[in-house]
C-alpha cells in the first residue's frame, strides 16, 4: 500500500513539473501570432543564422554564426545540414525535434521556440529557459539572399564577389558591428579583411573616434 502511495505521489509531481515546463515555454510575451501569411514568410526562404544570443539575468553573450536554416511546408526542417520535424503550437510557437537525438546536444538546438520577429527580411526565434524568463536563447536570421554572394576559394577561404571600388570601401568602412555580423565580413578589432579572387583588402573601420 505504501509503495502504491509513493508511486501516485511521484507520478503527480512529475506531471506537475511537466506542466510547469510547458507552461513557461508557451508564455513568451514577445511571441507573435502565426497566420497563413506568416507561415508563407516562414517557409519560403532559406534562412541563415547570423547571430546567437544567450541571456542570463541581465548578462548577454553574443556569438556570430553562419548556418543555413529551412522550414518546409511538410513540417520538416533543416539546420546546419541536420534534419528534423517542426510542429506549430498555439499558433505562436514552434516545437523542433531533430531526427537524431545526439544532434540536439551537438547543435544546442531543439524544443519550443517563440517566433518573436518575422518579416520578409528578418526572423527571430527565442527559447525561454526558466519560468522567470531571466534565461533565454535567441537566434537571429535573415534570408540567404540578403548576404553578399560568396563562394569557396581554396580550402577554407571565402572571397567577396562584388566589385570593390573606393566608394564601396568607404561604405564598408562605415558599417556597424551588427552590419558586419549580418554581412558575414571578417574583422579583428577595427581591421576588416576582404578577400577577392586576386587580392586581399585590409580596411580600417571608421569609429566614433576616427575620421579617416
Amino acid at each position: 500500500m505504501k509503495r502504491l502511495f509513493f508511486l501516485i505521489v511521484h507520478i503527480s509531481i512529475f506531471s506537475d513539473l511537466s506542466a510547469q515546463v510547458i507552461s513557461f515555454e508557451l508564455n513568451n510575451p514577445d511571441a507573435i501570432q502565426l497566420n497563413e501569411k506568416s507561415m508563407e514568410l516562414l517557409t519560403s526562404p532559406v534562412w541563415r543564422i547570423y547571430r546567437t544570443v544567450f541571456e542570463y539575468r541581465g548578462h548577454i553573450s553574443s556569438t556570430s554564426s553562419d548556418g543555413s536554416f529551412k522550414y518546409n511546408r511538410d513540417n520538416s526542417f533543416s539546420i546546419y545540414d541536420r534534419q528534423g520535424v517542426w510542429t506549430l503550437v498555439d499558433e505562436k510557437y514552434i516545437r523542433h525535434k531533430l531526427n537524431r537525438e545526439d544532434d540536439e546536444d551537438r547543435l544546442n538546438f531543439g524544443g519550443i521556440y517563440a517566433v518573436t520577429t518575422l518579416t520578409d527580411s528578418s526572423l527571430t526565434i527565442t527559447k525561454l529557459l526558466t519560468t522567470s524568463h531571466d534565461m533565454k536563447r535567441t537566434l537571429y536570421l535573415k534570408p540567404d539572399s540578403f548576404f553578399p554572394p560568396k563562394r569557396e576559394y581554396g580550402a577554407n577561404t571565402l572571397y567577396y564577389r562584388k566589385n570593390i571600388d573606393k566608394s564601396t570601401l568607404d561604405s564598408i568602412r562605415g558599417l556597424s558591428l551588427e552590419q558586419l555580423f549580418s554581412s558575414n565580413l571578417d574583422y579583428v578589432g577595427d581591421t576588416l579583411f576582404i578577400p577577392t579572387i586576386d587580392s586581399l583588402y585590409i580596411v580600417i573601420r571608421k569609429t566614433d573616434n576616427k575620421s579617416n
